[in-house]
């Protein structure tokens, strides 16, 4: 996609801008996300006064941008869109509603834009377990410990948790396979190998 279809994206999701009808249920929605208690209290903030504002989250990879997004999206009682901003560089460029050579000041400054921090190691943990609850569901007879994840973190030590949730769907592969062999299966000695 390049730049001029990008800037046609974001003027067509801008135009279809929604609030939520309850703060109630947006701040109940938001409590279920695990991480980003600052940013949340912001986004309340704004729906409280309904304030229309783009908010723009940038982050390293990993790091539950687009879950945290959608969880936003849903807290607003509207459906979740991807709008690539790839070819823009600088906050000015977000500016949609004006000459491509002068940018629209008023667009311009109702743009916020955050960086999301690393999730403590508590709150990865929490993820993590979540997601090992999730494929122990679905793997009767595979147990994925706290000692286990607490190992996934030690090796890993990674911004976010994406590589972590990646070995944790290499051990589900692993017992699947596996399984299907006959085979015992162990993972407890190096869980990232």
């Amino acid at each position: 996609m390049n730049k001029d279809q990008e800037l046609k994206e974001l003027e067509r999701a801008l135009n279809n801008l929604k609030i939520t009808d309850s703060v109630e249920e947006a701040e109940k929605k938001l409590a279920k996300h695990i991480g980003f208690g600052e940013e949340k209290e912001i986004f309340l903030n704004h729906i409280k006064v309904y304030k229309m504002t783009v908010i723009c989250y940038y982050s390293a990879p990993g790091m539950g941008k687009t879950t945290f997004v959608t969880t936003l999206a849903e807290a607003m009682g509207r459906s979740y869109e991807t709008i690539s901003l790839a070819g823009f560089q600088e906050t000015s460029e977000y500016s949609i509603l004006g000459d491509q050579n002068k940018p629209n000041q008023k667009i311009k400054e109702e743009i916020e834009v955050n960086e999301l921090t690393d999730f403590t190691r508590d709150e990865k943990k929490r993820i993590l377990r979540m997601k090992a609850n999730d494929i122990q569901e679905k793997c009767q007879g595979l147990t994925i410990s706290d000692q286990t994840i607490e190992k996934i973190l030690d090796q890993l030590q990674e911004v976010g948790v994406r590589q972590a949730e990646r070995v944790l769907y290499k051990i589900e592969k692993g017992y699947i396979y596996s399984k299907n062999k006959g085979e015992k299966f162990d993972f407890t000695e190096n869980p990232s190998a």
